[in-house]
């Protein structure tokens, strides 16, 4: 599918940014995270990781993070903070108003999109078949882009991966499949969910 637009999105840099700011880019990889949710805080070591990699393999994909959380630990003053506390090297956008969440059908955190060159969504799921980081057998991110830098679509995952936490507004879950204390979502495990649709490219 086309990838939703997106503009005037404030980062931690203080500016506003777009989508249409990358295009020069063959490939875009969207990660909707947050501060507050214990998985999403354990992917950032690997998320600065990842921009590292991009950017030795000549920046034709970039790394883009959305955190469409309204607490008081996710508005834009402490995502600054965070931002400057880990050395975050890639953009940190906050979605006030949870719209670019919505449109990319993201309701978990951290969840992960890859956008090719025309800007159609290729991928829509989890970065890899280990939450935390240990044992990574299947890396479904650095996958699809390859797969999208080659002209490629990616295979779609045999067992669709599983995501853990929620996009929050206030104290409840905007997600479809509960509505669930944000701190009670932090580390229970009954709330992993399958991704239906891992490769949606139409």
């Amino acid at each position: 599918m086309p990838a939703p637009d997106w503009s005037g999105l404030v980062g931690t840099d203080g500016q506003k940014h777009s989508l249409a700011d990358l295009s020069d880019k063959e490939a875009i990889v969207v990660c909707f995270t947050c501060n507050t949710c214990p998985y999403a805080v354990d992917y950032e070591d690997r998320l600065i990781a990842l921009a590292k990699r991009f950017a030795a393999e000549g920046n034709k994909c970039v790394l883009v993070a959305i955190n469409a959380n309204k607490v008081k630990d996710d508005l834009l003053p402490a995502m600054q903070e965070r931002a400057k506390a880990k050395g975050f090297n890639f953009p940190y956008l906050y979605d006030e108003t949870q719209q670019v969440a919505r449109s990319y059908g993201a309701t978990f955190t951290p969840e992960f999109v890859v956008l090719n060159k025309e800007r159609k969504v290729i991928y829509l799921g989890a970065m890899d078949d280990s939450p935390d980081g240990k044992n990574v057998t299947k890396r479904y991110i650095e996958d699809a882009v390859a797969a999208t830098l080659a002209g490629k679509l990616p295979e779609r995952p045999k067992r669709p991966p599983s995501l853990r936490g929620a996009i929050c507004e206030g104290a409840e879950v905007i997600g479809h499949w509960s509505l669930v204390s944000c701190h009670s979502c932090s580390r229970v495990g009954s709330l992993n969910v399958g991704v239906s649709n891992a490769n949606v490219e139409t």
